[in-house]
């Protein structure tokens, strides 16, 4: 997809996902963090002390817009602790927020080696291919994530948005009422064809 394909894409995707409940521009599940650092140490009380301090640390410089030395320490924490999965959630949050989408995948590839179930890492990797316009790749790994954890609708709400990208309108309909409003599927549905018009058309199954 060409630049300016992407950047039209983009806020109309966003929209689409902010009516199936996402909580940033680039992922609609997270793992649970702490509001601050003390709170996490509470929360986290299963969590190895030095990953909890690191990642404490990381929260800090989040809040403080430091992007690059928040991208370090996650980093560190992935290094030292790789069963630490939120770090990579974050990191790829951190490279998409600064239009780094391959960074995020290398990101998302390795906590995928870690934990290949996970539904988080799946549905943030479906999130950098639909970036990336590719729909049918996302769609993979939506579906994977919802079969992971079949009663959080939001990931098949994101498996909507990539059959609607795909001209798939009738499985993105019966998936879109099975978490939303039909004043909301019809919204989502016309943000969809929307985004179609703008986008490239996809490649060959």
């Amino acid at each position: 997809m060409s630049l300016a394909h992407r950047r039209l894409l983009l806020p109309a995707l966003c929209l689409c996902l902010l009516g199936a409940g996402c909580q940033d521009d680039y992922s609609d599940i997270r793992y649970d963090r702490p509001a601050d650092p003390d709170d996490g140490f509470a929360r986290g009380r299963d969590r190895p002390p030095s990953a909890r301090t690191l990642y404490a640390l990381a929260c800090v410089l989040a809040s403080q817009h430091r992007d690059a030395e928040y991208a370090r320490v996650l980093a560190d924490v992935i290094r030292r602790y790789p069963d630490f999965l939120p770090a990579y959630c974050d990191l790829a949050s951190c490279h998409l927020r600064n239009q780094r989408v391959d960074e995020a995948m290398h990101v998302l590839a390795l906590g995928l080696r870690i934990a290949p179930r996970d539904p988080v890492l799946l549905n943030d990797m479906g999130m950098c291919y639909l970036l990336r316009g590719q729909a049918r790749e996302a769609l993979e790994f939506f579906t994977t994530a919802a079969a992971a954890m079949p009663r959080d609708v939001r990931y098949r709400c994101n498996m909507a948005v990539a059959l609607g990208l795909l001209n798939r309108y009738d499985e993105a309909v019966a998936l879109y009422r099975q978490a939303l409003p039909p004043e909301a599927v019809a919204h989502n549905l016309a943000i969809l064809r929307r985004a179609r018009e703008v986008a490239p058309p996809p490649g060959p199954p």
